[in-house]
């Protein structure tokens, strides 16, 4: 006991020190692993939670554009439009012809901006544009006659109506009997529809749902700079460069598989800074065409909170050790 009240303070507070470190290498240790397991966690949970907002969207596409092919077809399988198109083959006159398109237009949802009637040798009848009115653009680009002289319905194709706008052209083919009477064709506003069927399921405002047709273009994105982008084309080496190795597995999957969960590094040749990110896909499926539904969110938001604790736990701990030990009194040796 005599002893140990004789060592020195140097070697006292060195001692100490000492335990303060050892203590506090086993709590970093502690701090580490349990910031590893709780961040594999919270990755997990996001990652389902993607998935059932990818699916949302996914299902919300699916009724969205089958409601819309399901009301062209109820307005050219009606009687009174069939008759009043015979009418017009043999009177000449399209007046009712057109007040069955106006009110089928104002009975339409937002998204429905266009709309057009073909006869049966493929020439425009009459067109009629909802609005606020789309910008001027290239009506080749609808590909009308081609529809038309093919005798289709369903989905036509998606097309650009300005560098960061696209469109969507839904088809019909007017049949009465076994004779094909004409082509109705409506376009609708891409952007317009996801502000509002898509947007309202974003994910709390630090994620982003991306939405790319069947070529991997994307059509639908919060940020407009990165509408038109295409991994495939505009990334050189996406299937041999090692950095794109994540990115080009989730690519591989997303198009193989009907819904999956990924962790992979974004990259867009420069439009946007490369960032780790949390992904869930979901592919919509309506006629025949596939669109592929990816909700993503930031690694590093997701996890910001937690690592934020961590961060300041181990150093506020070690300034209440260290003052701790500097107030506290050191009791006087004496000698026996």
């Amino acid at each position: 006991m005599q002893k140990l009240k004789q060592i020195p303070k140097r070697v006292h507070h060195f001692l100490i020190g000492l335990v303060l470190t050892a203590v506090l290498g086993v709590l970093a240790f502690a701090v580490v692993n349990t910031y590893t397991a709780y961040t594999d966690m919270v990755v997990q949970q996001q990652q389902q939670y993607l998935l059932v907002t990818a699916r949302a969207v996914s299902k919300t596409l699916s009724l969205y554009i089958s409601g819309q092919l399901r009301d062209i077809e109820i307005l050219t399988r009606s009687p009174g439009f069939l008759t009043e198109f015979e009418n017009y083959y043999e009177t000449g006159g399209d007046t009712a012809l057109r007040e069955h398109i106006v009110s089928y237009m104002l009975s339409q949802k937002r998204g429905v901006k266009r709309i057009y009637l073909l006869d049966k040798n493929s020439d425009v009848m009459y067109q009629y544009n909802d609005y606020p009115f789309l910008e001027v653009f290239d009506e080749s680009l609808l590909h009308l006659k081609e529809y038309a002289a093919a005798h289709t319905s369903g989905i036509g194709s998606v097309f650009r109506i300005s560098p960061q706008h696209y469109g969507l052209t839904l088809v019909n083919d007017v049949i009465h009997g076994s004779e094909s009477l004409g082509t109705v064709v409506i376009v609708i506003d891409l952007e317009q529809v996801y502000e509002e069927y898509l947007a309202p399921l974003n994910i709390e405002n630090t994620g982003d749902i991306i939405v790319k047709n069947e070529k991997g273009t994307i059509i639908m994105h919060p940020n407009a700079k990165l509408l038109t982008f295409n991994p495939f084309r505009q990334i050189q080496g996406l299937d041999t460069l090692p950095q794109y190795k994540g990115l080009n597995e989730l690519l591989t999957r997303q198009y193989s598989q009907e819904e999956g969960t990924a962790i992979y590094r974004d990259y867009s040749n420069g439009i946007a800074p490369p960032e780790d990110e949390i992904a869930a896909f979901s592919r919509m499926n309506v006629n025949n065409t596939a669109w592929y539904v990816s909700a993503v969110l930031s690694k590093t938001s997701s996890t910001a909170m937690w690592a934020s604790l961590v961060c300041w736990w181990p150093p506020s701990f070690l300034c209440w050790a260290c003052a701790s030990s500097a107030f506290t009194p050191c009791a006087k040796t004496s000698r026996i």
